[in-house]
């Protein structure tokens, strides 16, 4: 745990130090010509991952994992500036909510969806072939348990997993690339981490109180996008 917040100390510093420069070049720089692409709509798919929680009980400890499977997202984006631009984005992710532990494993089907607007720093302007950006995020994030509960559950003197759902707050940042693959079209490249509180509904623990701290979901993706 030290080391991941090192890391992340270390890569929001990094994020600073290169966006500070291109958004005061940025405030007084909008794009030139009408030719340049204000907007962008677009659509990927890929994957998530994210690192278990540990939950305490009088029946032993267990590890409580989020859904991790297929994510997809829509997204509509607006470049205001030549290097900064702006997004609004959806995202739909399905997976097993989890808990395993004392060699026993128990599974719950599982979905969420997230809403956000993130803010782009590129590295080179609009119009450029290849633009590399880094970007920071928020908006709030809706966990659902849809699997069938059942009154004798593995596990269950730790943890259950139940039939609902819990909005949270979230924040994301990350790091991509947008390249042009020919008139209007756009292919974008990225991965971000997603971090929202632990949902303590779905998964709720037994005795003691949630594992706390926050949940980190990290997704690579690859999608397509129209500029207009």
């Amino acid at each position: 745990m030290r080391t991941l917040r090192l890391i992340y100390k270390t890569l929001l510093t990094g994020l600073l130090l290169l966006g500070t420069p291109q958004l005061a070049s940025a405030q007084t720089t909008r794009p030139q010509t009408h030719d340049e692409p204000l907007f962008e709509f677009g659509g990927g798919i890929g994957g998530s991952f994210s690192l278990p929680k540990k939950i305490t009980g009088t029946g032993g400890t267990a590890d409580a994992s989020l859904p991790q499977g297929l994510i997809g997202s829509i997204w509509l984006g607006h470049n205001m500036y030549r290097l900064v631009g702006g997004e609004f984005r959806y995202d739909f992710e399905t997976g097993d909510y989890k808990l395993k532990g004392s060699g026993q494993e128990v599974s719950f089907a599982g979905r969420s969806h997230a809403v956000h607007y993130d803010v782009h720093v590129h590295f080179s302007p609009v119009g450029s072939k290849v633009r590399p950006y880094v970007l920071i995020g928020g908006g709030v994030k809706r966990y659902q348990g849809t699997g069938a509960e059942h009154s004798v559950q593995a596990l269950s003197r730790v943890a259950v997993l139940s039939n609902t759902s819990e909005l949270k707050p979230l924040m994301t940042f990350g790091a991509g690339v947008k390249m042009s693959i020919g008139h209007n079209l756009n292919f974008r490249i990225e991965f971000r981490d997603t971090l929202t509180p632990f949902p303590g509904k779905i998964i709720l623990p037994t005795t003691g109180g949630s594992p706390g701290g926050l949940v980190h979901d990290f997704t690579p993706l690859a999608g397509i996008s129209y500029v207009f």
